[in-house]
């Protein structure tokens, strides 16, 4: 007995050993494997790696991930340094799938101990026939630093998956990983569960089931490019109606519960103390990073039908509406306000007769008495306030006038990451003060000023290195 349990030790550190002795050697044959990339050059394409990982909530010593697996496949995550020594490994806390989806599920997993700034490594790690370890993915990645007093964050909307947009994505998430930013914020229609390829919009005869829900998240996620880029990047995401599931989802859609579940998985996480904080009923969430609020509003799950402008919470919900403003109430830091429809713009009627309809969907053009009641609880709020929207396929920024807070502010609405771009012009908007129609992404340098908020926006295209430039103050 004693003899056979001396073997199994000994077997057990023998095949320890092997499998760091395997991950050391992976990093001496691939010397530049944790090398970060170059971000002086638009010449040197990232990057990729098998898997699609998405890093979530991040503080300066803990880090959340979520990786797309395949399903009968169990894997060690081990976290490395940057001389690929190991330092922790461990299964995931908690794995998501779909009864009726037989080909991938979701691994979350955790790191804590972390140091802010120190370059790390993730292998994947699987046990081979011989029970011997292989790496069978790897990736890069950094906590954040959130003793800066400056930061970089990149923020977009619209990501289609359609093969139209092939080389749109690859050089857009080129220059996003390239920009180097502390995060980013993908502002909804991250997936477009109801392309016209593969799942059909709802109707009131036709109910989108939740397999295809699941289906559209997995194979968008492994098709964009910065799903499986090497360097990892904590990713900020809020949902909009193609997330949800159907065009201008609302509290009636059918399948909404089941695309909370899966976005939930993939983006969020258990709370992290004074960073990371799960919101109510939807996916809303708060994050507060380098002295800065970032509060994701979700406009879809409690959102009324259209016709029901009267609705005293037809947006927001009475729930969500009430944890935002608490959320900003809890101290006077200076918030980022984000939602995937636009806030202050009328909405648009084009065509004639029969063919005329409304083009848009905004916070003040459909659901108004909501609206008003929203903007004075943030006038009234502790926080000054920058607003962030998306949808519609154009970025602008646009001014937004003193009479509203009290004081003047912005609205940055950028898209598309990589989607459609509506033919005609830009419709009218008199606040506009700068926009471009092309694919893009902003990118904003940003600090805290005084009580407020100052920044250099840029709206940085697939194409053009500067679409335009803006630089925004913002004080109570």
């Amino acid at each position: 007995m004693k003899q056979s349990l001396l073997f199994l030790i000994f077997v057990s550190i023998f095949s320890i050993s092997c499998a760091q002795t395997q991950l050391a050697n992976y990093i001496a044959a691939n010397p530049e494997a944790m090398r970060l990339p170059n971000t002086n050059t638009t010449n040197e394409y990232m990057p990729l790696g098998r898997f699609a990982m998405i890093q979530g909530p991040t503080s300066n010593n803990e880090a959340y991930f979520s990786s797309i697996v395949p399903r009968y496949k169990t894997y060690t995550y081990i976290l490395v340094d940057a001389a690929g020594k190991e330092i922790a490994r461990v299964q995931p806390y908690e794995v998501v799938e779909q009864a009726n989806y037989t080909f991938w599920k979701i691994d979350k997993f955790h790191f804590a101990g972390l140091t802010a700034g120190q370059d790390y490594g993730i292998h994947v790690v699987e046990k081979a026939t011989d029970n011997l370890e292989q790496s069978m993915d790897f990736r890069k990645f950094r906590s954040i630093d959130l003793n800066q007093t400056r930061f970089k964050f990149v923020v977009g909307s619209c990501q289609a998956d359609d093969h139209r947009f092939a080389s749109i994505r690859k050089s857009i998430w080129n220059k996003v990983v390239q920009a180097n930013p502390d995060f980013i914020l993908m502002n909804g229609d991250v997936v477009y569960v109801d392309s016209f390829e593969f799942v059909k919009r709802e109707t009131k005869t036709h109910k989108t089931q939740e397999w295809e829900i699941w289906g559209r998240y997995m194979d968008s996620f492994q098709t964009l490019e910065i799903f499986r880029s090497q360097r990892l990047i904590p990713i900020i995401a809020n949902w909009d109606d193609h997330d949800m599931g159907t065009n201008n989802s609302d509290i009636n859609f059918s399948g909404k519960d089941h695309a909370k579940r899966v976005f939930k998985a993939l983006f969020h996480a258990p709370d992290i103390k004074g960073v990371f904080k799960q919101g109510v009923g939807g996916v809303s969430s708060a994050y507060t990073l380098f002295g800065q609020k970032f509060i994701m509003m979700d406009a879809r799950y409690y959102r009324q039908p259209p016709g029901t402008q009267k609705h005293p919470n037809g947006h927001l919900g009475k729930p969500q509406h009430d944890w935002i403003i608490s959320e900003m109430n809890s101290d006077s830091l200076p918030t980022w306000l984000v939602m995937g429809d636009q806030f202050f713009q009328s909405l648009v009627e084009v065509g004639e007769g029969e063919k005329k309809k409304i083009v848009n969907e905004t916070f003040i053009g459909d659901h108004p008495v909501q609206f008003e009641r929203f903007l004075k609880d943030v006038k009234g709020s502790k926080s000054t306030t920058v607003f962030v929207s998306g949808d519609v396929h154009f970025s602008e920024i646009s001014s937004v006038d003193k009479n509203f807070l009290g004081y003047p502010t912005f609205e940055l609405t950028a898209s598309p990451y990589h989607s459609y771009i509506f033919g005609g012009k830009n419709w009218e908007n008199p606040r506009r003060v700068v926009a471009t129609k092309e694919h893009n992404f902003m990118l904003v340098d940003a600090s805290k000023h005084e009580n407020g908020i100052k920044a250099n926006v840029r709206a940085i295209g697939a194409g053009a290195d500067l679409l335009f430039e803006k630089e925004i103050t913002v004080v109570k």
